[in-house]
């Protein structure tokens, strides 16, 4: 681990600045007709050069490759704080884990909240901004759905053991899906399951499904699809609503116990 040094060659990391998002260019780089360079994030959204408006083509500068090499990258999260550099092999595993990495409010498509700092203000803003839609752990949680929404897309967020969850609820077509996923360092997701119960009032039926939390780095329609999810019909779900049409559940997020 190391710290920005005052003596960086910003002249070498100038050459290395992406004139499509101005961030500093990794391998692969490659180049326009003209010569500009620009990174392998920005090419493929790009139909010419930022810097000179000619095409780009299929050609990698690797003389400007093997120059990123000879020196250390600050962090992209400098600007929110972080004063970390490393070598261009070990640049990408940092921010990944950053803990000044920024975090969008989790209400920005739902409420258009457009909140943005590091993730340990996340928890202060959803409490003063969002409580009606944040819990707090106490055992089983109750939450309710409106079976009667179509296109249904809910939103929860969930403290538990000292950490944050996202609560995903949307039906597709004729299936329910629920997801879980864990707000920090992906690796620790799996440390995490949750429980999901459905019971009819007044009746032994019940439905209970587990599953193992997944990241909030990873695709939502991915997890969906992949069925690392609670998945059930509508047609059997239905069987679960309440004398006053709601469709009520539990939800319990726990600790996994290391397989030995």
């Amino acid at each position: 681990m190391k710290t920005v040094k005052p003596d960086l060659s910003q002249g070498l990391l100038s050459e290395l600045q992406c004139p499509g998002c101005m961030e500093y260019m990794l391998p692969p780089i490659e180049t326009c007709m003209n010569g500009h360079n620009i990174c392998s994030k920005c090419k493929p959204k790009l139909k010419e050069c930022p810097a000179c408006r000619k095409p780009l083509l299929n050609m990698r500068n690797f003389a400007l490759e093997n120059l990123t090499r000879k020196i250390d990258y600050p962090c992209t999260n400098r600007k929110f704080g972080c004063k970390e550099t490393h070598s261009v092999d070990f640049i990408i595993d940092h921010q990944v884990t950053c803990v000044y990495a920024p975090f969008t409010c989790p209400f920005l498509k739902h409420n258009k909240c457009a909140w943005i700092d590091i993730l340990k203000n996340l928890k202060n803003h959803l409490l003063e901004c969002h409580s009606q839609d944040v819990r707090e752990q106490n055992g089983e949680t109750n939450l309710i759905i409106n079976p009667e929404s179509k296109e249904l897309r809910g939103y929860k967020v969930m403290f538990a053991y000292n950490e944050m969850f996202y609560i995903y609820i949307q039906r597709r077509a004729t299936n329910y899906y629920i997801a879980v996923t864990y707000v920090g360092k992906p690796e620790n997701a799996s440390k995490y399951g949750y429980k999901i119960s459905f019971k009819k009032s007044e009746s032994i039926e019940s439905i209970t499904v587990c599953h193992v939390s997944r990241s909030v780095n990873e695709e939502l329609n991915k997890i969906f699809e992949s069925g690392n999810c609670f998945k059930l019909p509508y047609d059997l779900l239905k069987r679960y609503v309440t004398c006053d049409g709601q469709l009520r559940y539990k939800l319990e997020i726990f600790e996994v116990s290391p397989v030995r």
